[in-house]
């Protein structure tokens, strides 16, 4: 017997149950509405950038790997782009100071489609700071990052086109604070990987062989209000955000 099973025979028998129940299996798909008709790819893309976008996000789908990393680099670092492109750097804002602290690291998860993008290279080539998510540096090291970082960049698991949602999973490597602590949050959603609707997520959902430990649904730029309807954005997560959607 392994001491898994050893710890849940005692809790059993403190209930005064002969054995552990088994596992209920957990399968979503009874209590779901019925499946809409298909709805072509560039339809559900259209509504994910237009719901998105009244929820204050931007969503820009992309026909190129290549476009896809520009975006980024647009976002993170424009003044290189305007440089790139011969126009002179911004002077600094009202109230900021000449010489001020450069700008934090662009923090990256570790993950097959950044991979893919080659993302943390491109963003070096052009003179950005990239660190990557390593759970081997420690919590410590790993939220004093986080909270350095100019912006997070993540995959993105689905993408729900009604909501204008993403579904990030946490595991090794898919920290939830790179989503969470920085002011900007970039994710890359592959095209095929969005659907319709909320419902249509939970089937995909049961289908997954190996789900992650949590798995979050953000939904735009962090919105938060007192008992006044005082709305404050970016207070407990991001107040940028960003989804390209890439071939795939």
């Amino acid at each position: 017997m392994t001491e898994r099973a050893e710890m849940l025979a005692r809790i059993a028998r403190r209930l005064g149950q002969p054995a552990p129940r088994d596992q209920v299996a957990w399968d979503p798909r009874a209590s779901l509405p019925e499946r809409p008709p298909s709805i072509p790819a560039a339809e559900l893309v259209r509504r994910f950038v237009a719901q998105l976008g009244r929820l204050g996000g931007k969503a820009i789908r992309v026909a190129a790997d290549a476009e896809a990393v520009d975006y980024v680099l647009s976002v993170v670092a424009p003044d290189v782009v305007a440089a790139g492109r011969g126009i002179p750097p911004s002077p600094p804002a009202g109230g900021e100071a000449q010489g001020a602290a450069a700008p934090g690291p662009v923090l990256l998860w570790d993950d097959p489609l950044l991979t893919r993008l080659e993302l943390a290279a491109a963003l070096a080539s052009r003179g950005v700071e990239v660190s990557v998510w390593r759970p081997d540096l420690g919590p410590a090291a790993l939220k004093e990052l986080a909270a350095r970082a100019r912006a997070g960049v993540t995959g993105a698991w689905w993408g729900v086109a009604e909501t204008g949602s993403i579904a990030l999973p946490a595991g090794p490597g898919r920290g939830r604070l790179v989503s969470l602590l920085p002011r900007t949050h970039i994710a890359v959603l592959p095209e095929s990987r969005l659907v319709p609707s909320v419902a249509e997520l939970f089937r995909h959902l049961v289908e997954e062989p190996d789900l992650p430990s949590s798995l979050a649904l953000a939904t735009g730029p962090s919105r938060s209000a007192d008992i006044e309807n005082d709305l404050s954005i970016g207070v407990h997560g991001p107040a940028d955000v960003h989804v390209v959607i890439v071939p795939g």
